[in-house]
């Protein structure tokens, strides 16, 4: 079989060589209707690209994940990710980006190109849709490519995800165990399939217990003070709630601020469990959670592109789902 070349993904795309060597290496501009082609091209033809076989240096991970802007979550990732990649023997160059949304992930893509890296894990993509010129520039990069939890379909690249369903579904469970008739649950706005399937598996629970009254909120921010705003209003409102569940552990601390300023005990007079465990083992009262593995998840990325790299399977590509893990505390 002949071996597809730039010049005929040039040929193809109805471009220069020039132009696709451009946005192959993320150097120089090219016209945004001439790199649509060119992606396109790429795609068409199988083109791989030619990547400088590896020296004495240590092979790179590239690694593009949310800023951390005080969510712990990312910066617990992040430190997971680096530690696993160096016992396999690879070095790292993380980028922090305020969104990892298809434009910015392009743009690192491309910055990417100039460092020859051996394998790319992408954390905290927001869009629930990759772009096909992500997914043509994602597989032409020949080199293992993972997607950790909030990551949707695409076609070459290998995922790492969550049950959140499931493991939101346990900690509903567990409250209506503890005897609690009137709960509320405080979601991120649903703009992610993480934020459905967690409500999903709430609701899931919720269905099996007609005897009990549930509320939920959707707030627009990840900050204590939208838990606690919603709180104290779904408080006055419902007096009688026993119980708060929340999406992450930036919630949980809202929540627990709120009720602490009620002299509310916890959890006494108010039950609170939350998602994430980032933060809850190191706050007073303790809470219990479920916690995301990050650890294994980071674990389970590094493997991956650590083996196929040594299989040489790059095309063969792995979607591993990983089960959240329920701990009780303070009761």
């Amino acid at each position: 079989m002949k071996k597809v070349t730039m010049k005929d993904v040039a040929a193809a795309a109805g471009v220069s060589v020039a132009a696709v060597s451009r946005v192959m290496n993320g150097s120089g501009y090219v016209a945004p209707d001439k790199r649509e082609a060119i992606l396109q091209a790429i795609s068409t033809v199988g083109y791989r690209a030619q990547r400088v076989p590896p020296g004495p240096q240590t092979p790179l991970i590239g690694l593009i994940l949310r800023s951390a802007n005080g969510l712990p979550y990312f910066s617990q990732l992040s430190e997971a990710l680096m530690s696993e990649a160096s016992a396999k023997g690879f070095n790292t160059m993380l980028f922090y980006c305020d969104s990892v949304d298809n434009d910015t992930l392009l743009k690192r893509l491309e910055t990417f190109q100039n460092y020859n890296i051996s394998g790319l894990v992408v954390g905290g993509f927001g869009p629930n849709a990759l772009r096909d010129d992500v997914c043509m520039y994602l597989r032409a990069a020949n080199v293992p490519v993972v997607l950790l939890e909030r990551s949707p379909e695409c076609r070459g690249v290998n995922r790492v995800l969550i049950d959140n369903e499931s493991g939101m579904y346990t900690a509903a469970r567990y409250l209506l165990d503890q005897g609690h008739k009137e709960i509320v649950y405080l979601n991120r706005d649903l703009d992610s399939d993480v934020e459905k399937d967690r409500l999903h598996g709430f609701l899931r629970a919720m269905q099996a217990a007609p005897d009990v009254k549930y509320w939920v909120n959707n707030g627009k921010t990840s900050s204590p003070r939208t838990a606690f705003t919603a709180l104290e209003q779904l408080k006055q409102a419902h007096p009688g709630i026993t119980a708060v569940l929340t999406w992450g552990d930036i919630y949980a601390a809202g929540a627990l601020q709120y009720l602490y300023q009620q002299n509310l005990r916890v959890p006494q007079d108010v039950e609170v469990v939350t998602c994430g465990d980032t933060l809850m083992p190191y706050l007073a009262p303790a809470i219990s959670s479920v916690e995301v593995p990050l650890r294994e998840m980071a674990r389970t990325a590094v493997a991956i592109i650590n083996d196929q790299l040594a299989d040489g399977q790059k095309d063969f590509v792995k979607t591993v789902t990983l089960e959240p893990l329920f701990t009780r505390r303070g009761v």
